[in-house]
């Protein structure tokens, strides 16, 4: 997985409420540029473009998604034509962590971790590395994308459980169509629980969770609001205020019946790459019992 740059006009780009880059905005700065040229025929949807200037990637592009303009992995080129279309725009570039751009970095290599400091912070006042990679971690999660270390579509089912603030989230996840994409996302259907619930009842609300999980929907619009279900359980508006104190884990139930519970961040991943459950013949109290022991080892975004 590569490391997403936006040019955004908002203070964070994933939470734009109020300050999104409009679709027609972008279609129509894409035909007054020489260099862009949309490509619906890629089956990436109606604002992808590709750029024609010097670039070591072989087809580089930009796309649109829910008010910002983004690309993956940009190397220096690239970066500094977002740099000029930001301009145009009103906007500025900036990257998966929140760190700003100004078109001078040398990203010759790929773009697969921010700088080590954000650029427009003071080094004493940057995030550590690790922070950083919780934050993403999560907040990937949150937006229903694929992480390094996410599930390959062979799970028959999956579901995240995150603890924040005393309560329990547990959400649903659909599969898209292997055809068109087969990536795991939010499915918006979000039970939430008061920290003081039993283990029967944190489990039995992740084996529902678990049996609410679909396979082979459809490719969501690239401007869903995946996670408004969440953050409205929540009672937040952005991934960054629900990321604020969360622990979280992936929950996956294997097509042998296998559950598989994984906690997300830092050394967790590692410590406890997989804590297996067996199925069928598990008790609600054993699922809820290995979900709050992922729980405990899992890293906390601040």
């Amino acid at each position: 997985m590569g490391y997403d740059l936006h040019i955004t006009r908002a203070e964070s780009w994933a939470d734009n409420e109020g300050a999104e880059i409009g679709a027609e905005e972008w279609l129509a700065a894409v035909r007054a540029d020489p260099e862009l040229t949309l490509a619906p025929d890629v089956g990436m949807g109606p604002h992808f473009a590709r750029w024609s200037g010097p670039s070591r990637h072989d087809e580089p592009w930009l796309d649109w998604r829910a008010g910002n303009v983004y690309t993956k992995s940009p190397d220096s080129a690239l970066l500094r034509k977002m740099v000029r279309l930001a301009e145009r725009l009103g906007a500025r570039v900036q990257g998966d962590d929140g760190e700003l751009y100004t078109g001078d970095e040398p990203l010759d290599e790929p773009l697969d971790e921010p700088l080590d400091e954000p650029l427009d912070e003071p080094p004493d006042e940057a995030a550590p590395a690790t922070k950083r990679s919780t934050i993403r971690t999560l907040l990937g999660r949150l937006l229903g994308a694929r992480q390094p270390g996410a599930p390959a579509p062979d799970p028959s089912a999956l579901a995240h459980v995150y603890l924040r603030a005393e309560r329990y989230y547990v959400e649903a996840s659909d599969r898209t169509r292997a055809t068109e994409a087969g990536f795991w996302v939010s499915s918006g259907q979000v039970v939430a629980l008061d920290g003081g619930a039993t283990d029967a009842e944190l489990g039995l609300a992740i084996l529902d969770g678990l049996a609410r999980s679909r396979l082979e929907v459809p490719v969501p619009p690239r401007d869903a609001k995946l996670q408004a279900g969440l953050f409205r359980a929540m009672g937040v508006t952005s991934g960054r205020a629900a990321m604020a104190g969360t622990r979280g884990c992936l929950v996956t139930r294997e097509r042998d019946g296998t559950l598989r519970v994984e906690p997300f961040g830092g050394d967790a991943a590692a410590a406890v790459a997989a804590h297996p459950v067996g199925l069928p013949g598990a008790s609600a109290t054993t699922v809820g019992q290995a979900v709050r022991a992922a729980l405990a080892r899992a890293a906390v975004a601040e």
